[in-house]
């Protein structure tokens, strides 16, 4: 468990348009910062590859992005 200590987050639609589907898709998502406690420790190894590998849905459209400060 990861304590968030502050959090400056709001949601953001963005909309792309499915030729495959024929229809608008909304690919919203969560914008801002956020500053975990020194629980999330551990869990820095795969944060770290994290920002590099971008993997997760969305991510062709430029989406599941992050940057690490420490």
């Amino acid at each position: 468990e990861v304590d968030i200590l502050d959090s400056q987050m709001t949601c953001q639609n963005v909309f792309h348009y499915s030729s495959r589907q024929k229809r608008k898709m909304n690919l919203g998502g969560l914008t801002g910062m956020m500053t975990l406690s020194e629980n999330a420790i551990p869990f820095y190894p795969l944060l770290y590859l994290g920002q590099y590998l971008h993997i997760g849905k969305g991510t062709s459209f430029g989406l599941v992005r992050y940057t690490l400060e420490t």
